[in-house]
C-alpha cells in the first residue's frame, strides 16, 4: 500500500507540470467539511479499448479505480508511464483495484505503438468522443483521477 501511495504522489508531481491548461479545483455538489473537496458520484461509461473490445467502466464499480487521462504526444504523460506500470504490476491481482488509461486520440496505430514501446500492461480505453473526461473533475493532461469503491 505504501508503494501505491508513493507512486500516486509521483504521478501528482508530474501532473503539476502537465501538458494541459492549469486546472482549477472546484467544489462539486457533494458535502465537504474542513476544506475538503467533494465531487458528485463518478460517472461510468462504455467505450472501446485500443483493440476494439468494449470497456464498460460499470464493471469496476466497487473497486478503487485509477483513471489516467493521457496522450501519446504529452511529455509528462510519458514520464508517468513507468510509475503507472509499477502500480499496475504491483496491483494486477488485487480484486479491489483497477487501473485504466484513457486517451481521446483517434490514431489507433499510434496508440498501439505507444503502448508497445512503453510496455503498458494495463487497460487503455479510447475516449474519442470526450465523454469520459467530461464526467470527471479534470482539465488538461496528464490527469490521474481516483474513484473510490463507492463511486
Amino acid at each position: 500500500m505504501r508503494v501505491l501511495l508513493k507512486a500516486v504522489w509521483c504521478c501528482v508531481l508530474v501532473l503539476a507540470v502537465g501538458c494541459g491548461q492549469e486546472a482549477e479545483v472546484t467544489q462539486g455538489s457533494g458535502k465537504a467539511s474542513s476544506g475538503a473537496v467533494a465531487f458528485p458520484p463518478a460517472q461510468f461509461y462504455q467505450v472501446k479499448d485500443y483493440q476494439g473490445h468494449t470497456v464498460d467502466l460499470r464493471d469496476y464499480q466497487g473497486r478503487i479505480v485509477l483513471l489516467n487521462f493521457w496522450a501519446t504526444w504529452c511529455g509528462p504523460c510519458v514520464q508517468m508511464v513507468p510509475h503507472l506500470n509499477r502500480i499496475y504490476e504491483e496491483n494486477k491481482d488485487n480484486k479491489h483495484f483497477q487501473l485504466v488509461g484513457v486517451t481521446s486520440e483517434t490514431d489507433v496505430a499510434a496508440i498501439q505503438s505507444f503502448i508497445a514501446t512503453h510496455k503498458m500492461g494495463y487497460s487503455v480505453a479510447l475516449d474519442t468522443k470526450g465523454s469520459v473526461d467530461k464526467g470527471y473533475p479534470c482539465q488538461g493532461i496528464p490527469n490521474a483521477t481516483i474513484v473510490g469503491k463507492d463511486g
